[in-house]
């Protein structure tokens, strides 16, 4: 959390409203969404948290002490608030995480292979990264698309004309050679058929 805040600052400055670096919430909806979120979780916020509607601006705002169960983590925030949860083991944060609905992404910061390829491994989720976060996004030569709940395929490049084009699947026969060996009667045709499967 101390150098989660410590970076912020060298982002952003101490001013994070007047730096040109620094976007804002998009509408006022999603602007009194966010604050209701704030205010439920109040007394957790460790860092950031000062908000300005009139300019739709919303702090970058930690959140500690946060468990499963807090308002912040019932659903996506779609917003600069980030929610701290620790764990000792990787196996049970990530059984925890497996009892909700798959995500759309997941991000994993490590440079510990083991846990990296636990992570990838035991988790589903439709795309992400190791050690970065949204950039899987931007290619157009990866797919992006979500798994179960976060939604059914992907697309971008060619995993978009493959998504949006239907394969219709034909199976051709000629007529020219009949093949009596798939008609009945079928008796003394099962072994003929077993030695050519062969």
């Amino acid at each position: 959390i101390q150098l989660l805040s410590k970076t912020i600052t060298e982002f952003f400055g101490k001013d994070r409203q007047i730096t040109p670096d620094y976007g804002r919430i998009i509408n006022a909806r999603q602007f009194n969404r966010l604050e209701q979120l704030l205010q439920k979780e109040s007394s957790q916020i460790v860092f950031g948290g000062k908000l300005d509607a009139n300019d739709l601006y919303i702090e970058p705002t930690i959140l500690d002490g946060i468990s499963w169960q807090s308002p912040s983590m019932e659903e996506e925030i779609f917003g600069p608030i980030l929610p701290v949860l620790t764990y000792d083991r990787l196996e049970t944060a990530i059984q925890q995480v497996r009892k909700l609905p798959k995500p759309l992404a997941a991000y994993f910061f490590s440079e510990n292979e083991k846990a990296t390829s636990y992570f990838l491994e035991e988790l589903p989720f439709g795309g992400g990264c190791i050690n970065d976060t949204i950039s899987h996004v931007g290619s157009a030569h990866m797919p992006f698309g979500g798994v179960g709940p976060s939604g059914m395929n992907a697309y971008h490049g060619k995993a978009s004309f493959e998504a949006f084009t239907h394969a219709k699947s034909i199976l051709k026969k000629s007529t020219k050679l009949p093949i009596n060996i798939v008609f009945p009667p079928y008796k003394n045709k099962v072994k003929l058929v077993k030695s050519l499967l062969r």
